[in-house]
């Protein structure tokens, strides 16, 4: 009984700590013996989620639009990340598929999700970056194409330090996948007014 007990305190937590979106969280009656359907419950919710996960995934591409993978993410790569949650979530269904599955299983799934899932699912957009790519990515042509100097078409040092600084701070938010659609346009028209003070110092 003691045995028991302590899996499914260990199931809890471990779907806790995964962060995974699993509805396990709950340890309110871990002294409670588990039943069949309390099994029954688990490997439905997981067999959901490890379905819908790998769709997911295998619809996801690299890009800067929602819940696509963010572009600049290099290593470990789009690909190798990709493979390492479907393999890991294949392992998953296939203990789920168990007719024998037991409470040590679930703990398994868990515990294959965690790392390869967090892994994959940090990178992935949760709102549209698109216009904000678009900015950094004209500043950054602007920025390259005017040298420092005194003559004409050059800026001063000092001009060019804060544009650059400027498309730093709007490619950090770019980069993160968190960043709402009211910061990504905040950082879109913060870009956009230090590149006109770039264009107004550029030597005629």
């Amino acid at each position: 009984m003691m045995k028991t007990i302590k899996s499914i305190i260990i199931i809890g937590i471990t779907a806790c700590l995964t962060g995974l979106g699993l509805n396990s969280c709950d340890t309110s009656n871990a002294d409670t013996p588990p039943t069949s359907k309390q099994m029954d419950v688990y490997v439905s919710q997981r067999t959901s989620f490890v379905n819908s996960e790998i769709a997911k995934v295998n619809a996801c591409v690299v890009g800067w639009d929602k819940d696509n993978f963010r572009a600049n993410q290099l290593s470990p790569s789009f690909d190798d990340l990709k493979q390492a949650y479907l393999n890991s979530l294949s392992f998953a269904g296939d203990l789920l598929s168990n007719p024998d599955l037991t409470y040590n299983n679930i703990v398994q799934v868990d515990s294959a999700l965690s790392a390869t899932g967090k892994a994959f699912n940090s990178n992935i957009l949760l709102f549209d970056h698109r216009a904000l790519n678009d900015a950094v990515t004209d500043a950054n042509t602007l920025f390259y194409a005017t040298p420092v100097g005194t003559a004409s078409g050059m800026v001063s040092q000092d001009a060019s330090t804060a544009f650059k600084n400027a498309i730093t701070a709007a490619s950090t938010v770019r980069n993160t996948v968190t960043a709402t659609d009211i910061v990504t346009q905040s950082a879109c028209n913060d870009l956009a007014a230090a590149k006109q003070i770039f264009i107004n110092a550029i030597i005629p």
